[in-house]
């Protein structure tokens, strides 16, 4: 909450030890078992420059909702239909860092606490309960108050809180732990009702996108074994071969994903951005791009990617077009943000635009795709850097 070409330290990969698989997910470089073959005698897809057009004048209207994160000072919403931005939740008692907005955006629930200290350089994050409100506009009571008992050490909130994970617009998982206990609990907590139940999930919180979104699958490593696994019994369905795989992303239907991996080429390391289907067969080789936050459009008709051009430079942002296996360099200059997942920029709810984040004067800009045109949007500013949390239609804040 990307430096050119290099791999993003992880945010927080602390794993469960009593855990039957060993997971280094998604923030972590595989070694992988040389058990299945592939071969890079494909060449990647063509890369066309289609650059976009720039446009002076703001944007007025665009649909639904955009939430951006400014650490140190808390979570903002973004609207046509409002003046200018709004708080959504502000940072101090609340751990805005490790707070999630529910899929329709309507909700968002927010770890808050206090900090004690516990060292020259670092601090104790007490997590005392969890609060959950709207989002909408001139929403400011808290729905829920949850008590909680949490406990978190770092240097920095935003590396040492858990964040929290929503599975629907009703329920989200959490964890009670100590930073002295490497045995946290974790629960499934309704937002909305006093239920909580414990959940031996191996994969609740420490995996991020190393789950399929249909929730069957897992890409990450056991027993030194990497490859894709059930997740339901744990058995490996297929192991890949190339050398320091890490996954990219799953296609939004769960029926591939996509990883990075380097050759030795030349003594150089040639990046290898490689689509697999669900069983680990390889379909293409993308690109050999250095891509930084890559995203699936919410139709999976196309992808967006950023990558770091020395000629340039600048952090361009890319559109992929799986049907034509083409590449489209925008030349457009947007934002690295400074997680994996890509702070700088957020599809739309219909998948044909893009929030992204610039180092202007006015830092939120929104891509049309179809028009070939980006324009700022007039009702954000930022004290600091902020990251795109999302880009939400407006949904139903009624509680579920």
């Amino acid at each position: 909450m990307n430096v050119p070409s290099a791999t993003i330290p992880a945010r927080k990969t602390s794993l469960m030890p009593t855990n039957r698989f060993c997971l280094l997910i998604f923030v972590f470089t595989l070694m992988i078992v040389p058990t299945r073959g592939q071969s890079n005698e494909a060449a990647p897809w063509t890369i066309t420059e289609d650059c976009l057009t720039v446009e002076e004048a703001f944007l007025e209207t665009y649909p639904g909702r955009i939430f951006a994160y400014e650490p140190g000072t808390g979570i903002r919403g973004i609207s046509a239909d409002v003046p200018s931005s709004y708080f959504v939740a502000f940072a101090g008692t609340n751990f805005t860092g490790a707070s999630a907005i529910s899929p329709n955006g309507a909700w968002i629930a927010i770890p808050a606490g206090y900090i004690n200290l516990a060292g020259l350089e670092d601090y104790i994050y007490v997590v005392n309960e969890i609060r959950v409100q709207s989002t909408d506009f001139g929403t400011v009571n808290i729905t829920r108050r949850i008590p909680w008992q949490a406990q978190f050490r770092g240097t920095e909130v935003d590396e040492a809180v858990r964040d929290i994970r929503w599975l629907d617009n009703a329920a989200f998982r959490y964890t009670e732990e100590t930073w002295e206990n490497d045995d946290p609990a974790f629960y499934t907590v309704n937002a909305f009702l006093d239920a909580a139940e414990g959940d031996d999930d191996l994969f609740v919180l420490d995996v991020r996108e190393g789950v399929s979104p249909d929730g069957t699958l897992v890409f990450g490593i056991e027993a030194f074994e990497a490859g894709v696994f059930d997740r339901a019994t744990g058995d490996l369905i297929a192991a890949l071969s190339a050398p320091r795989h890490r996954l990219v992303g799953w296609l939004p239907d769960s029926g591939g994903f996509i990883t990075m991996s380097y050759e030795r080429r030349e003594n150089e390391n040639v990046p290898q951005v490689t689509w697999f289907d669900r069983n680990g067969e390889r379909v293409s080789l993308i690109t050999e791009l250095p891509v930084n936050q890559f995203t699936w459009s919410p139709r999976g008709d196309r992808f967006a990617f950023s990558v770091y051009d020395a000629a340039r430079g600048q952090n361009t942002l890319y559109i992929g077009d799986p049907t034509t296996q083409t590449l489209r360099d925008t030349c457009l200059d947007i934002r690295w943000g400074n997680r994996d997942l890509g702070y700088g920029l957020k599809w739309s709810p219909t998948g044909d635009a893009l929030a992204v984040m610039r180092s202007t004067i006015n830092a939120l800009y929104i891509v049309d795709l179809d028009a070939a045109t980006v324009a700022p949007v007039p009702n954000y500013t930022e004290a600091d850097p902020s990251y795109l949390l999302g880009w939400y239609l407006l949904g139903n804040e009624e509680t579920p």
